[in-house]
């Protein structure tokens, strides 16, 4: 009877064991993928440029060469402030919480921005990545910030949000927080030079960093110890929306590497627990 009750307690801990390491392993898959070279979640299609569909038609997409990373990858391929817009990642709708992490590269001077929780123009946040022309990292509220698709910063909010100096214009107004980046030897190209912007939302609570690709983990889950948190603020305006890619007359700039995890990714990315190591798709 004792052999009984030792083998029924056995069996439950394996069942107990295997149950965690399946909710694991699910924790630990992005529910969007895209490197434009070889394996996209949740299928190889994202990996195409037909599936990006910018809400301004004058910002269209190709498949370029990322040379810092001597990878393919996303490439704007409009330019000016008219082709300034938001592309949407195919299928990422209703997203909450998680973490978002892109790969950014330019052939020009202007910016790159992350939307997410976002419903409309004037719904959702914005995290910009300012490069020569704005020199800061800065994250917005679309409703404060009054920024149209075919706008640029000097014209959002009827009297633009920058200082107006190029190079080196600074954000001034209308953001949630602002700091300055603080590179140096930037270049416009030719995508000579690979930075990335990882975002983490956790209910009110919002962390961005910004730097260069090679100073962050090559697990996308896992904190970056090189480059610390730039921005944090606690805002509980907007729950969910859509995720994508805001581009500034960003012409010829290049994306890569896209991640998008859910909540699930933020059970497992403190721990570390990671039998499948997502950063290892990366090229650089």
């Amino acid at each position: 009877m004792h052999k009984n009750i030792l083998l029924t307690l056995i069996l439950a801990g394996m069942a107990c064991l295997i149950f965690v390491q399946i909710q694991e392993s699910e924790a630990q898959n992005p529910i969007f993928f895209a490197d434009f070279d070889g394996k996209g979640i949740p299928d190889n299609t994202v990996n195409t440029a037909a599936k990006y569909k910018a809400e301004n038609p004058a910002n269209t997409w190709g498949i370029g060469d990322f040379l810092a990373n001597k990878t393919k990858a996303l490439q704007m391929t409009g330019g000016g402030c008219g082709s300034s817009s938001f592309t949407p990642f195919p299928g990422v709708e209703d997203w909450t919480d998680g973490i978002i992490q892109i790969d950014m590269g330019w052939n020009d001077d202007d910016s790159w921005g992350i939307m997410f929780r976002r419903e409309d123009e004037a719904t959702g946040y914005f995290a910009f990545f300012g490069w020569i022309e704005t020199v800061n990292l800065a994250l917005f509220d679309l409703a404060e910030l009054g920024l149209a698709n075919g706008q640029c910063l000097n014209e959002a909010g009827g009297g633009g949000v920058e200082n107006g100096v190029e190079p080196g214009g600074e954000i001034i107004d209308k953001f949630l927080d602002v700091v300055p980046h603080d590179f140096k030897k930037m270049t416009t190209g030719p995508a000579a030079v690979s930075y990335t912007g990882r975002i983490l939302a956790d209910g009110p609570t919002i962390k961005v960093w910004y730097g260069l690709t090679d100073d962050f983990p090559d697990d996308p889950l896992q904190e970056p110890t090189k480059i610390p948190v730039m921005l944090e603020i606690n805002n509980s305006a907007h729950t969910k929306g859509s995720v994508g890619i805001w581009q500034e007359s960003n012409d010829n700039g290049i994306i890569d590497n896209i991640y998008v995890f859910d909540e699930k990714g933020l059970a497992v990315a403190p721990k570390g627990k990671l039998a499948t190591t997502w950063g290892v798709l990366k090229t650089r």
